[in-house]
């Protein structure tokens, strides 16, 4: 499926590269940044800005997932032996908060076939037969060939070529592609302190996926790598910048659990509002009200 959906991107990133890299040529670069290298990284800058809202609005999601998890815990214990009902509730909690469970899929839903698009123009413009050949021998400061894995041990790639930095098989962009992706996880994935096994399993899936990517990406074409780090460090600069602008106090107000077919809850679930000041003055106004009426019931008597 994600092949059929990437197909569409493959021309068309075909005809981008061939597009910018005429337009690169004109830079005086250093000998060894050749201009195929800065079209695959603007490829990287312009998949970004498209993605940009898609990514903001997956940050709001988890945000907005972190802030109701007390109140998750709170449904999952208070309905742990109907999981129809903690279902029902749950669902309930994300409508009347605004959370879409699957908010933060939705980028990579996108992003994958742009991913596997690019990957077959790379393909496409690699070597023969396979390919035209054109990025054969276009260098990339340590790398000699975007059109090959990055060097690195023959373990994790078998055509890779000789080089390196200071003659050092290390794969260093997809370290630091890695490096980024953790980065960006850490900020952008809330804490779970959930006991369900599901949300364990997903976090587990999370935490061991930028290691995934590495060993992937490390047999991959490095020009697919070097697209990609591109990409990852734009996710983190837009994370970072999201988390300045919004700064730690920009959490909504967090509506109450949800009751489920008339059950009795718990008492913040019957509290107003208004929040904890409201339901203090509402405290006095009552306490006051009783006072005036044994007042008036003692002096009756």
């Amino acid at each position: 499926m994600v092949y059929l959906l990437s197909n569409p991107f493959t021309g068309l990133f075909v005809q981008l590269i061939d597009f910018l890299n005429a337009t690169a040529s004109r830079l005086p670069l250093p000998a060894n940044v050749s201009s195929y290298a800065i079209a695959l990284i603007l490829v990287g800058i312009a998949v970004k800005i498209i993605t940009w809202p898609l990514t903001a609005a997956q940050m709001r999601s988890m945000r907005k997932m972190q802030e109701v998890q007390p109140q998750l815990q709170e449904i999952q214990k208070k309905y742990a032996g109907d999981k129809e009902k903690q279902a029902q509730a749950q669902m309930e909690l994300f409508r009347a908060n605004g959370v879409n469970p699957l908010g933060g899929c939705l980028p990579m839903f996108v992003q994958l076939p742009i991913l596997f698009g690019l990957y077959q123009a790379i393909t496409h413009l690699g070597q023969p037969p396979v390919g035209t050949g054109v990025l054969m021998k276009e260098r990339f400061l340590w790398i000699p060939d975007l059109s090959v894995c990055e060097p690195t041990l023959k373990l994790l790639c078998k055509d890779s070529p000789p080089g390196g930095v200071f003659g050092l098989s290390i794969p260093i962009l997809v370290i630091v592609m890695t490096g980024s992706q953790m980065v960006y996880q850490k900020f952008s994935t809330p804490p779970q302190n959930s006991a369900d096994p599901q949300a364990q399993a997903m976090q587990s899936i999370f935490k061991w996926m930028p290691l995934m990517f590495a060993f992937i990406f490390a047999s991959l074409p490095s020009g697919l790598v070097l697209y990609y780090t591109v990409f990852t460090l734009a996710n983190l600069v837009q994370q970072l910048w999201s988390r300045r602008s919004n700064g730690t106090n920009d959490s909504a107000k967090i509506t109450a659990p949800i009751e489920v077919s008339g059950a009795p809850g718990p008492r913040a679930a019957r509290r107003p509002s208004g929040g904890v000041a409201s339901q203090e003055k509402n405290d006095e106004r009552a306490e006051t009200r009783q006072q005036a009426q044994q007042q008036r019931r003692t002096r009756r008597r």
